[in-house]
């Protein structure tokens, strides 16, 4: 129904903020995008968004350096924790576990909607 798609004017609004310096992204419309795109895909199907708000939450506990604004340059900022992990994997509950996850988890919902709207199986 058209109430749950009338969100996706608010997500891409933020998704373009974040973007606004492309090719870097900045952190904190970058993160409000995450959510509300999980708020939307709830919207659409209870459950579907889960794994967006799941890797943000992660995001929002990190070590990383709030007062750094660019996304990349946050990342980087946690990479201390991971050096004393002895390089073994990212740290779970981390920005760069959460930044993985969500990378994997749009990728897939992209492709998704892909193949809905193109009508492949």
């Amino acid at each position: 129904d058209n109430g749950k798609l009338r969100m996706i004017p608010s997500v891409v609004s933020r998704f373009r903020e974040a973007s606004a310096c492309a090719p870097r992204l900045s952190r904190a419309p970058l993160l409000e995008a995450f959510e509300a795109c999980a708020d939307m895909l709830n919207k659409l199907q209870s459950g579907l968004g889960d794994p967006l708000k799941v890797n943000t939450c992660k995001l929002r506990r990190s070590t990383a350096s709030n007062d750094e604004a660019d996304y990349e340059l946050w990342l980087l900022s946690e990479l201390p924790v991971h050096v004393k992990n002895g390089k073994k994997g990212f740290v779970d509950d981390s920005a760069w576990m959460g930044n993985l996850w969500l990378a994997w988890t749009l990728e897939f919902i992209v492709e998704f909607f892909a193949q809905i709207g193109s009508g492949s199986d």
